[in-house]
């Protein structure tokens, strides 16, 4: 319609001025009168005054409609649960909602033009991050504690989206805040009771260990050997319930970055030959055979040994679980020029891509539910982090003619973390 309108008016300029102009030129040779030259000024002030009342119109129809546009925009801001405000790139407010007032106690019009800095406590973290929204051009998300002039103090998540002038460069931050107080408090009540959980049963779990381990060894007497295959059961279960309160408190520390990795050096074949015996009776029982495949006899590392080994644990172990009766199960080493790949193949069920994509999730436990077993779900999950907290990746493959692939790569090249955290001290 705007167009249109425009099209008109534009048309109604040509027809009016090209009239004009062969009137003067006619005036000039002497064709028109006296009458015919007002007729001609009569014309053109009625168009120039309509021309005048319709630009008037229009302007009206304009303000009308972006007042109505801010209207709703203001309605949208101020209903919202959340600290909306648009700043320019040096601090500065240029539109802010009624939210605002909560944290810095000021009206979302006595904001505007405030420099958001002067109001914080630790501006720091939020200049930091400005030089990522604008240098990066890119939208940041964050959790960070924020404490205000006013007195306001709390857990909060903040999105910083970059607004671009018609160039493509950053000329304003819109900033969304949203409290987490509560989210953060369930989280804190959450790790707490997870950490008396597991404490309260890992302290009783391993007194029953050592206590069956006395009987085992016939510390109070012999035992027929139908009474030594329960306390064999007995300790099997006890030794299930540990490996489960430890899975919970790795899944936690990975969860809250409560976990470093401590470095040395040490020979990762003898590291698989010694988990191969460790699974080897799990093996036995389902007729499987453990091949390695690597191009030397040794190949020194420099990782934590104790959580690779978790990883080449929960790695064979599926390939066992999952596997074919009778099968072969292969690890695979290949040393490269910039990182080191290690691989388990079993042959089992084939696996689709969408269930490979979220394998390393948590609870994933097995591609179809039939062949699920008892598990907490959380060991590949917990592969995946500390293969990540090596700087490495994961990988699932699976072959429709009856082979899975599950493995890592790690850079030869790892910088090292000095900081070590006992994974069960704390609890």
């Amino acid at each position: 319609m705007d167009s249109a309108k425009g099209i008109v008016l534009r048309s109604l300029g040509v027809c009016c001025s090209g009239f004009f102009l062969i009137g003067i030129n006619e005036i000039m040779r002497g064709g028109i009168f006296f009458g015919d030259i007002f007729a001609i000024c009569l014309f053109t002030t009625l168009f120039v005054y309509g021309m005048r009342t319709l630009i008037k119109i229009d302007k009206r129809h304009y303000r009308t409609q972006i007042i109505s546009e801010l209207s709703q925009m203001h309605a949208i801001m101020n209903n919202t649960p959340f600290l909306i405000l648009l700043r320019d790139i040096n601090g500065q407010v240029i539109v802010a909602n009624e939210f605002c007032r909560e944290l810095f106690g000021l009206s979302s019009k006595n904001l505007i033009g405030k420099n958001i800095f002067e109001l914080i406590n630790n501006p720091e973290i939020f200049i930091k991050s400005d030089f990522e929204v604008i240098d990066c051009k890119k939208k940041v998300l964050m959790e960070c504690f924020v404490g205000t002039k006013y007195g306001y103090q709390g857990w909060c998540r903040i999105i910083k989206s970059p607004m671009f002038d018609k160039l493509g460069n950053v000329e304003g931050i819109v900033v969304v805040l949203e409290n987490i107080e509560s989210e953060k408090d369930l989280a804190n009540k959450k790790s707490t009771f997870v950490a008396t959980l597991v404490h309260d049963l890992k302290t009783p779990t391993i007194a029953q260990i050592r206590a069956i381990d006395v009987l085992m060894k016939n510390g109070l007497g012999c035992f027929s050997e139908t009474q030594y295959e329960i306390l064999k059961q007995i300790k099997s279960s006890c030794n299930y319930m540990y490996d489960l309160i430890f899975t919970v408190i790795e899944t936690y520390l990975y969860d809250w970055g409560q976990t470093k990795v401590f470095y040395e050096e040490f020979d990762l074949i003898k590291l698989f030959y010694e988990v191969k015996y460790e699974l080897s009776n799990l093996m036995e029982e389902k007729g499987q055979n453990f091949i390695v495949v690597a191009p030397e006899l040794k190949c020194y590392v420099n990782a934590d040994r104790m959580q690779l080994k978790r990883v080449l644990v929960n790695l064979v172990g599926n390939a066992i679980k999952y596997g074919y009766k009778n099968s072969e199960i292969e690890i695979n080493l290949q040393d490269k020029t910039d990182e080191i790949i290690v691989s388990v193949k079993n042959c089992s069920d084939y696996i689709t891509e969408d269930k490979l994509a979220d394998i390393y999730e948590k609870f994933k436990t097995a591609a179809n539910a039939k062949f699920r077993k008892t598990g907490t779900g959380l060991g590949l999950y917990i592969t995946k982090q500390i293969i990540k907290a090596h700087n490495g990746q994961v990988f699932a493959l699976s072959d429709k003619n009856k082979t899975c692939t599950f493995g890592f790569s790690l850079p030869k090249q790892i910088i090292k973390e000095k900081a070590i955290v006992d994974m069960c001290g704390d609890i």
